[in-house]
């Protein structure tokens, strides 16, 4: 019954997911400083299941925004933005990208 409410309104779940688990390993960063890969693989795996509930849901574009924010944050596991700002930019553009993706899914449902 879950699974059918989810793929109606999956904006509804993936938010949830986010707040409830993305804005605890922020706050659990902050305080006792978790090691950067711990938070980085903790916030991908947050940011592919959000896709995965978009997906579910039949909202391609939401779901590969949510992928290419996860991508954005591989590019951070992998690189240090402060030794080179072609890492950053790359980083910046992949945040753009994803938050267009979620727009346009949002005034695609919109219409």
């Amino acid at each position: 019954m879950a699974l059918l409410d989810m793929k109606r309104n999956p904006s509804h779940y993936s938010r949830r997911l986010v707040l409830f688990v993305l804005v605890p390993l922020l706050i659990a960063d902050l305080s006792f400083g978790l090691p950067d890969g711990a938070f980085l693989a903790g916030a991908g795996i947050v940011m592919v299941a959000a896709a995965g509930i978009h997906f579910h849901g039949d909202e391609r574009r939401a779901s590969a925004g949510w992928l290419v924010f996860g991508v954005a944050l591989g590019i951070l596991a992998v690189t240090d933005p402060t030794a080179n700002p072609l890492y950053l930019g790359v980083f910046a553009v992949l945040l753009f990208a994803g938050l267009l993706f979620l727009v346009s899914q949002t005034r695609a449902d919109s219409e």
